[in-house]
């Protein structure tokens, strides 16, 4: 019924039911599991993290469900009790903590409930810093390592770039926001769009190089631009994913260069 009704909105399965779960996976979900960093808190002998979450994986066929669909984790306990009480086992809590947070991000976490939010009074501000660190890993980060393009163009002519990308996150995006480019004149704010072609959703971890043609808008006036990037909601044509760079130029684009138009 979720598969027949859901056709845009990208779904999990929960973990567990290798028949259930192979049958989701199959068809295009992601998978979500309840109990992260559990390394013995239900009693010594059995643990999520060894003994349910990677048979789980393997006999459904879902290693790979992260190149489609999301994967989401929920802590056993809280991201305080983390902190306060353990996650059993026999090493230290930073270890636990530690091996936890690199085994969701092996697994390609795209989302973490922490549960109940995460008490940062009651944690030293190392354990503050690595959720937060942990926090820029998962999912997908977008660093816009070089661009280049003509210092000149002309109006209703070409326009041709070379990026390079990084992906430094463990997840694709799963929706196809597009790559948008503008020319914005910085003494009357007025601005023209062009959209790429990209697909977001074929950006995996790693390096991404592109090389857009776009169509230089033929109303612009001969002049001096800002050339600035964007990440944009298909519906509403707004900034949606904020790059991890410098450059906002505060109203969710991001300026790079100048180009002149003649």
């Amino acid at each position: 019924l979720y598969l027949d009704s859901f056709k845009k909105t990208k779904l999990v399965m929960l973990i567990g039911g290798a028949e259930q779960l192979t049958y989701g996976i199959a068809n295009g979900t992601g998978y979500r599991a309840d109990c992260l960093g559990d390394w013995g808190m239900w009693g010594p002998g059995w643990n999520h993290m060894v003994n349910s979450y990677p048979p789980a994986i393997e006999e459904s066929q879902a290693d790979d469900a992260w190149m489609h669909a999301p994967i989401a984790f929920e802590a056993c306990g809280t991201g305080t009790t983390w902190y306060t009480d353990g996650m059993g086992g026999n090493l230290s809590k930073e270890e636990t903590r530690d091996i936890t947070i690199q085994q969701s991000l092996d697994w390609h976490i795209s989302v973490m409930n922490l549960l109940y939010g995460v008490n940062y009074d009651n944690m030293p501000n190392e354990w503050v810093e690595t959720y937060n660190e942990w926090a820029k890993k998962m999912g997908y980060r977008y660093v816009l390592r070089q661009l280049a393009h003509p210092s000149v163009i002309s109006a209703g002519g070409r326009l041709n770039l070379e990026m390079d990308w990084d992906n430094v996150g463990v997840a694709p995006c799963y929706y196809a926001y597009p790559l948008a480019v503008r020319f914005r004149d910085t003494a009357s704010g007025e601005s023209w769009e062009m959209r790429t072609d990209e697909d977001l959703r074929t950006w995996l971890p790693g390096e991404v190089s592109i090389d857009p043609l776009l169509n230089v808008p033929g109303d612009i006036p001969a002049g001096e631009y800002a050339l600035e990037l964007a990440l944009l909601d298909p519906h509403y044509g707004t900034p949606r994913i904020k790059l991890a760079v410098d450059g906002a130029v505060g109203d969710g684009w991001d300026g790079w260069r100048t180009i002149t138009e003649r």
